[in-house]
């Protein structure tokens, strides 16, 4: 048996990274406030199924996940839409988040890792400036790395020593706050635009989306700041007047969270700790989701720590996880492929827009700044060249 893990958090990253290294050997123990089978939310996920051939881990069966449809992209007041173009190689899937995590937790469980419920993590364990363990309502566990995959408000990120240049806390403007339902279809008929995102639509700082699926429509309302379910109902009238086939009648869902759009982490590792997808922030700046990137990134993780003949789990050998990432996925800034001939066929309107026109050429320095800046991450831990990088790295998103 090789050294011990702790995966602190049922995250799909942190369940994927578990799989892996208890495959490989590892004691691997993963912690989870909540309780068996109530994990995930009452919807589904969107994302790209290569995920699982590069963390190593099978697909989930066929019937358990279909294709998802091209979206279109609208302007405020829905006047222009843009469709994106996805190759159908490239196309993503849809699948339900808790067979997700069902698909992930068996991959655990038969790799041999071990799965402990209703157990809250409270925070890291530290001898001097390592992380040791984790602190929880059942008591202290000690481990030679602990993986975070607590999510955004991870508490053994937030109250890792102030010393440890992981960032610890979360900006308002970095989470969004959803409202997510399936309601009924009020109207058969096929919807021109099957699945609309709506950007800062009846003049909200936010983004929206609407989906007819075949027996409902699927609807997620995102907002920089809280609201309720006045709000919910008085932009749902908003969208009916253009999307005829929103019923009224809730069939599922109906649930506020908030989930993080933020940049990843400039520092995902110290010695004896590695954070992994919303711990990490490694969802896709706009949309939100991050379960590709997670899964991808546990092969990330656990290769560096297969690679550590030494055991060490410290920053130089970690920092090799967070380098791929890096180099891989980037800093998350995911380009939306758009149909060309839609393209063009709308971009005249769009180019009326000065207003429009103004916001997005002001983005383009910000964005590339941000490419360049995640391009130079330093290929070696050095603590005064990673700190000085991520001093950079974080600028370009403020």
């Amino acid at each position: 048996m090789k050294n011990k893990i702790i995966v602190a958090g049922m995250g799909h990253g942190g369940l994927a990274a578990a799989a892996i290294l208890a495959q490989n050997g590892f004691d691997v123990t993963v912690y989870e406030q909540k309780s068996a089978g109530t994990l995930g939310y009452d919807w589904t996920d969107i994302f790209d199924p290569k995920a699982f051939g590069v963390a190593g881990l099978p697909m989930p069966a066929n019937d358990l996940y279909t294709y998802k449809e091209d979206m279109t992209f609208y302007n405020p007041s829905m006047t222009v839409g843009l469709r994106q173009h996805v190759p159908a190689l490239q196309r993503e899937i849809k699948m339900e988040r808790r067979d997700l995590y069902d698909h992930l937790i068996s991959c655990a469980e038969k790799s041999g890792a071990k799965l402990v419920y209703d157990c809250a993590v409270k925070g890291p364990l530290m001898t001097g400036s390592r992380v040791v363990g984790i602190s929880t309502d059942r008591g202290a566990f000690y481990a030679d790395l602990v993986i975070d995959a607590c999510g955004m408000d991870s508490p053994v990120r937030k109250n890792l020593p102030v010393s440890v240049p992981v960032e610890k806390n979360v900006d308002r403007l970095d989470r969004i706050t959803i409202y997510r339902a399936f309601f009924d279809r009020a109207d058969m008929r096929e919807a021109q635009d099957k699945f609309k995102v709506v950007l800062f639509a009846d003049g909200i700082r936010g983004i929206s989306w609407i989906a007819a699926e075949d027996k409902y429509t699927d609807l997620l309302i995102g907002r920089f700041e809280n609201f309720d379910m006045d709000d919910v109902e008085h932009f749902s009238e908003f969208l009916r007047k253009t999307n005829p086939h929103l019923g009224r009648k809730v069939l599922r869902g109906g649930q506020f969270v908030q989930i993080p759009v933020r940049q990843p982490l400039s520092v995902m590792v110290w010695d004896g700790y590695a954070a992994i997808g919303d711990s990490a922030f490694m969802t896709v700046p706009l949309i939100g989701s991050g379960i590709a990137n997670s899964l991808r990134a546990s092969r990330y993780l656990a290769d560096a720590v297969l690679s550590d003949v030494d055991c060490r789990y410290d920053c130089e050998t970690l920092w090799q996880y967070q380098v791929r990432y890096f180099r891989e996925l980037g800093q998350g800034l995911d380009v939306i492929k758009f149909d060309p001939t839609d393209l063009l066929k709308k971009a005249k309107t769009i180019c009326k827009n000065k207003a429009a026109m103004k916001k997005l050429l002001e983005g383009v320095p910000k964005i590339a700044g941000a490419m360049a800046v995640s391009a130079a991450v330093p290929q070696h831990w050095n603590e005064r060249a990673v700190r000085r990088w991520a001093e950079h790295y974080n600028a370009c998103f403020r």
